[in-house]
């Protein structure tokens, strides 16, 4: 049985260890945001919505009035699901980190 170095480094990387600190090397920042975008391993490690849909129900919070007129509004479809302000929060952090991956790896061609 081959084991791929990759997934192994996936299982022991902390999912903290995988986000973009600020003074990072560019191809560090590259590696990384490759590494999200291009592999579930990847996707899976370092989504930031994991856990913080805890089932309650908030019935102050409306998604769509809340990203309404923001820079979140084009994926407004995917936050449909959302009932509390945690996972909302939790789904905004998601969006950045997307958004921040596609420029860097846009950038690199």
């Amino acid at each position: 049985m081959r084991v791929c170095p990759i997934a192994v480094a996936a299982c022991l990387l902390s999912s903290a260890a995988m986000a973009q600190p600020t003074g990072q090397s560019a191809l560090s920042g590259l590696w990384q945001a490759a590494w999200r975008h291009e592999t579930v391993l990847g996707a899976l490690r370092s989504n930031q919505t994991f856990g913080a849909d805890d089932g309650t129900v908030d019935p102050t919070i409306d998604p769509i009035e809340d990203l309404k007129g923001t820079e979140y509004w084009p994926y407004v479809d995917s936050a449909l699901n959302i009932f509390n302000r945690r996972h909302l929060i939790a789904w905004k952090a998601q969006v950045d980190m997307e958004v921040a991956d596609r420029r860097t790896l846009e950038v690199a061609g």
